[in-house]
């Protein structure tokens, strides 16, 4: 390891753009400034389609071992092939899936990505066995390949640039925030109505995140200049 530093530091070259000039350090920097994003409407709709979308996908993440293992007496051995489909499907087809998303509108894609969402979690109600299951796992990554990494660029194309850290953030807070009370919900209407309810619940946010991102492709044009090719 001490030899390959050296030669890193010897061999390699600064790929890094110049430096700007510094700010006026007597300049103070303004913090906060999150009502301007929250006013930001084109954001803001994509922060709730994304969050329905969120709480769909950690539903099956987070709720469908449980749920095989207590209903249907899945070994941990057995049920581990369904995430390690989701790990290898995105090592095989993730750079091919993009390139062809890029080729169409950001909010349509985010849309088709919800609704694969939608269409695996609510899958899950009706499958019975491994394949079923499996399945429902494979529809639901294809859904990740094409939802996360548009939604991702498109918000980071719609912060402004002196803004981009704050606007990302909120992003990303909402991705924890559909990862934490996504399986609050799936819990709570397994104890409340049956196991099965979840998968039920859990479908309807991914729909209704893909109908909020239709909505966006249909009236959102402040910004369509922006995003609608992730290519431009």
């Amino acid at each position: 390891m001490l030899a390959c530093g050296i030669l890193t530091v010897i061999l390699s070259k600064e790929t890094m753009p110049e430096r700007l000039p510094q700010a006026d350090p007597t300049q103070k920097v303004k913090m906060g400034g999150y009502s301007r994003i929250f006013r930001d409407r084109s954001f803001m709709f994509l922060i709730v389609s994304y969050l329905c979308s969120r709480l769909a996908s950690a539903t099956i993440w987070m709720m469908l071992g449980v749920y095989v293992k207590n209903n249907y007496g899945m070994s941990e051995r057995m049920y581990g092939f369904i995430p390690m489909t989701n790990a290898v499907m995105v090592i095989l087809f993730q750079v091919l899936l993009t390139r062809q998303v890029k080729k169409h509108n950001a909010n349509w894609m985010m849309a088709l990505g919800s609704a694969f969402y939608g269409v695996a979690v609510l899958g899950v109600a009706f499958a019975s066995g491994f394949w079923g299951f499996w399945l429902c796992m494979v529809v639901a990554t294809i859904g990740e390949m094409v939802l996360v990494p548009t939604s991702t660029t498109v918000a980071a194309k719609l912060a402004p640039e002196d803004m981009r850290g704050r606007y990302m953030g909120i992003y990303t807070v909402t991705a924890a925030l559909g990862s934490g009370f996504g399986p609050l919900l799936g819990g709570y209407l397994s104890d409340t109505f049956s196991p099965v309810s979840t998968w039920y619940g859990g479908g309807a946010a991914g729909f209704l995140g893909a109908f909020a991102f239709m909505l966006g492709a249909l009236f959102n044009t402040r910004r369509a200049r922006k995003f609608n090719t992730i290519s431009e």
